[in-house]
């Protein structure tokens, strides 16, 4: 798509081509990605969910910057993190 800027004759038609293409794509990857989590969801314990609300805060929330009108639980109160790594500080 954005090799067709560097034409000396962009096809706009084409760049939209492929950018109704790139939608589709992500919004089957997105669609991937919720039913994945709806079946893990399924199969964990009451404590494991816990666990798995934490995590998706942390992997979907979004970043400063990034558009925050998806809706996440808010973060866990210090002390109730899943044992993992440290938290990123980058």
């Amino acid at each position: 798509m954005f090799d067709e800027v560097l034409q000396d004759n962009p096809h706009p038609a084409l760049s939209d081509s492929l950018l109704n293409i790139t939608q589709e794509k992500q919004a089957q990857i997105e669609r991937l990605t919720y039913n994945y989590f709806l079946k893990l969801k399924k199969i964990c314990n009451t404590e494991q969910r816990k666990k798995l609300k934490i995590l998706m805060h942390e992997v979907f929330a979004p970043r400063p910057g990034e558009n925050a009108s998806r809706k996440m639980p808010p973060p866990p109160p210090d002390g109730q993190r899943p044992p993992g790594p440290p938290p990123d500080r980058h």
